[in-house]
């Protein structure tokens, strides 16, 4: 989760921090962006990330400019280099989110719901403590409940019973048919 470690604040707004321990890489969107949504609602700044931006003919957008630039930088802190990269030239922290929801959160992406319907079929205990296999049980339960959210929609749950279907067959064909996934 979000580990901040502060001291200062830039114009009195939001301090100059870590937004979150975890990076972005490819596979860990839905803890990043949890730990990210936490930090920015406990500086009351979720809307930089979920709305439009002001106006820029507004007498705030100058400051609402200069704080969207700090988060731009904090929210390319948190990724990986190689991730970060890609980020630098969008205009806004809400373009960053959208990019990186849209690349990294995988929600319309059946390889990475293929990827955690395996691990989680597959999870063992193992040598690991009781504690630590319940937390990384736990840890797949929530990322399928991310990528297949519970639903009352008849058609939401046959478009995920299908996923299902596809990705636990397309696990099964073995390797050499990995480029399918």
């Amino acid at each position: 989760m979000a580990v901040p470690s502060t001291s200062s604040t830039v114009s009195g707004s939001f301090p100059v921090t870590s937004m979150s321990s975890i990076k972005l890489d490819k596979s860990n969107y839905p803890a990043w962006s949890r730990s990210v949504q936490l930090y920015l609602r406990g500086q009351g700044k979720l809307t930089f990330i979920t709305s439009d931006p002001p106006n820029p003919k507004e007498s705030s957008y100058d400051k609402w400019s200069q704080e969207d630039a700090l988060l731009q930088s904090l929210l390319c802190q948190s990724m990986e280099p190689k991730i970060a990269t890609h980020m630098l030239f969008l205009d806004t922290s809400r373009a960053v989110w959208l990019r990186a929801e849209t690349l990294y959160s995988g929600t319309n992406n059946l390889t990475r719901i293929c990827d955690v319907y395996t691990d989680f079929f597959t999870v063992k205990r193992g040598e690991r403590s009781v504690s630590e296999y319940y937390s990384d049980f736990v840890g797949l339960f929530e990322q399928l409940d991310i990528y297949h959210p519970p639903s009352t929609y008849l058609a939401v749950l046959a478009k995920q019973k299908n996923e299902l279907r596809v990705t636990h067959f397309l696990d099964g064909l073995g390797r050499e048919f990995l480029s399918l996934r």
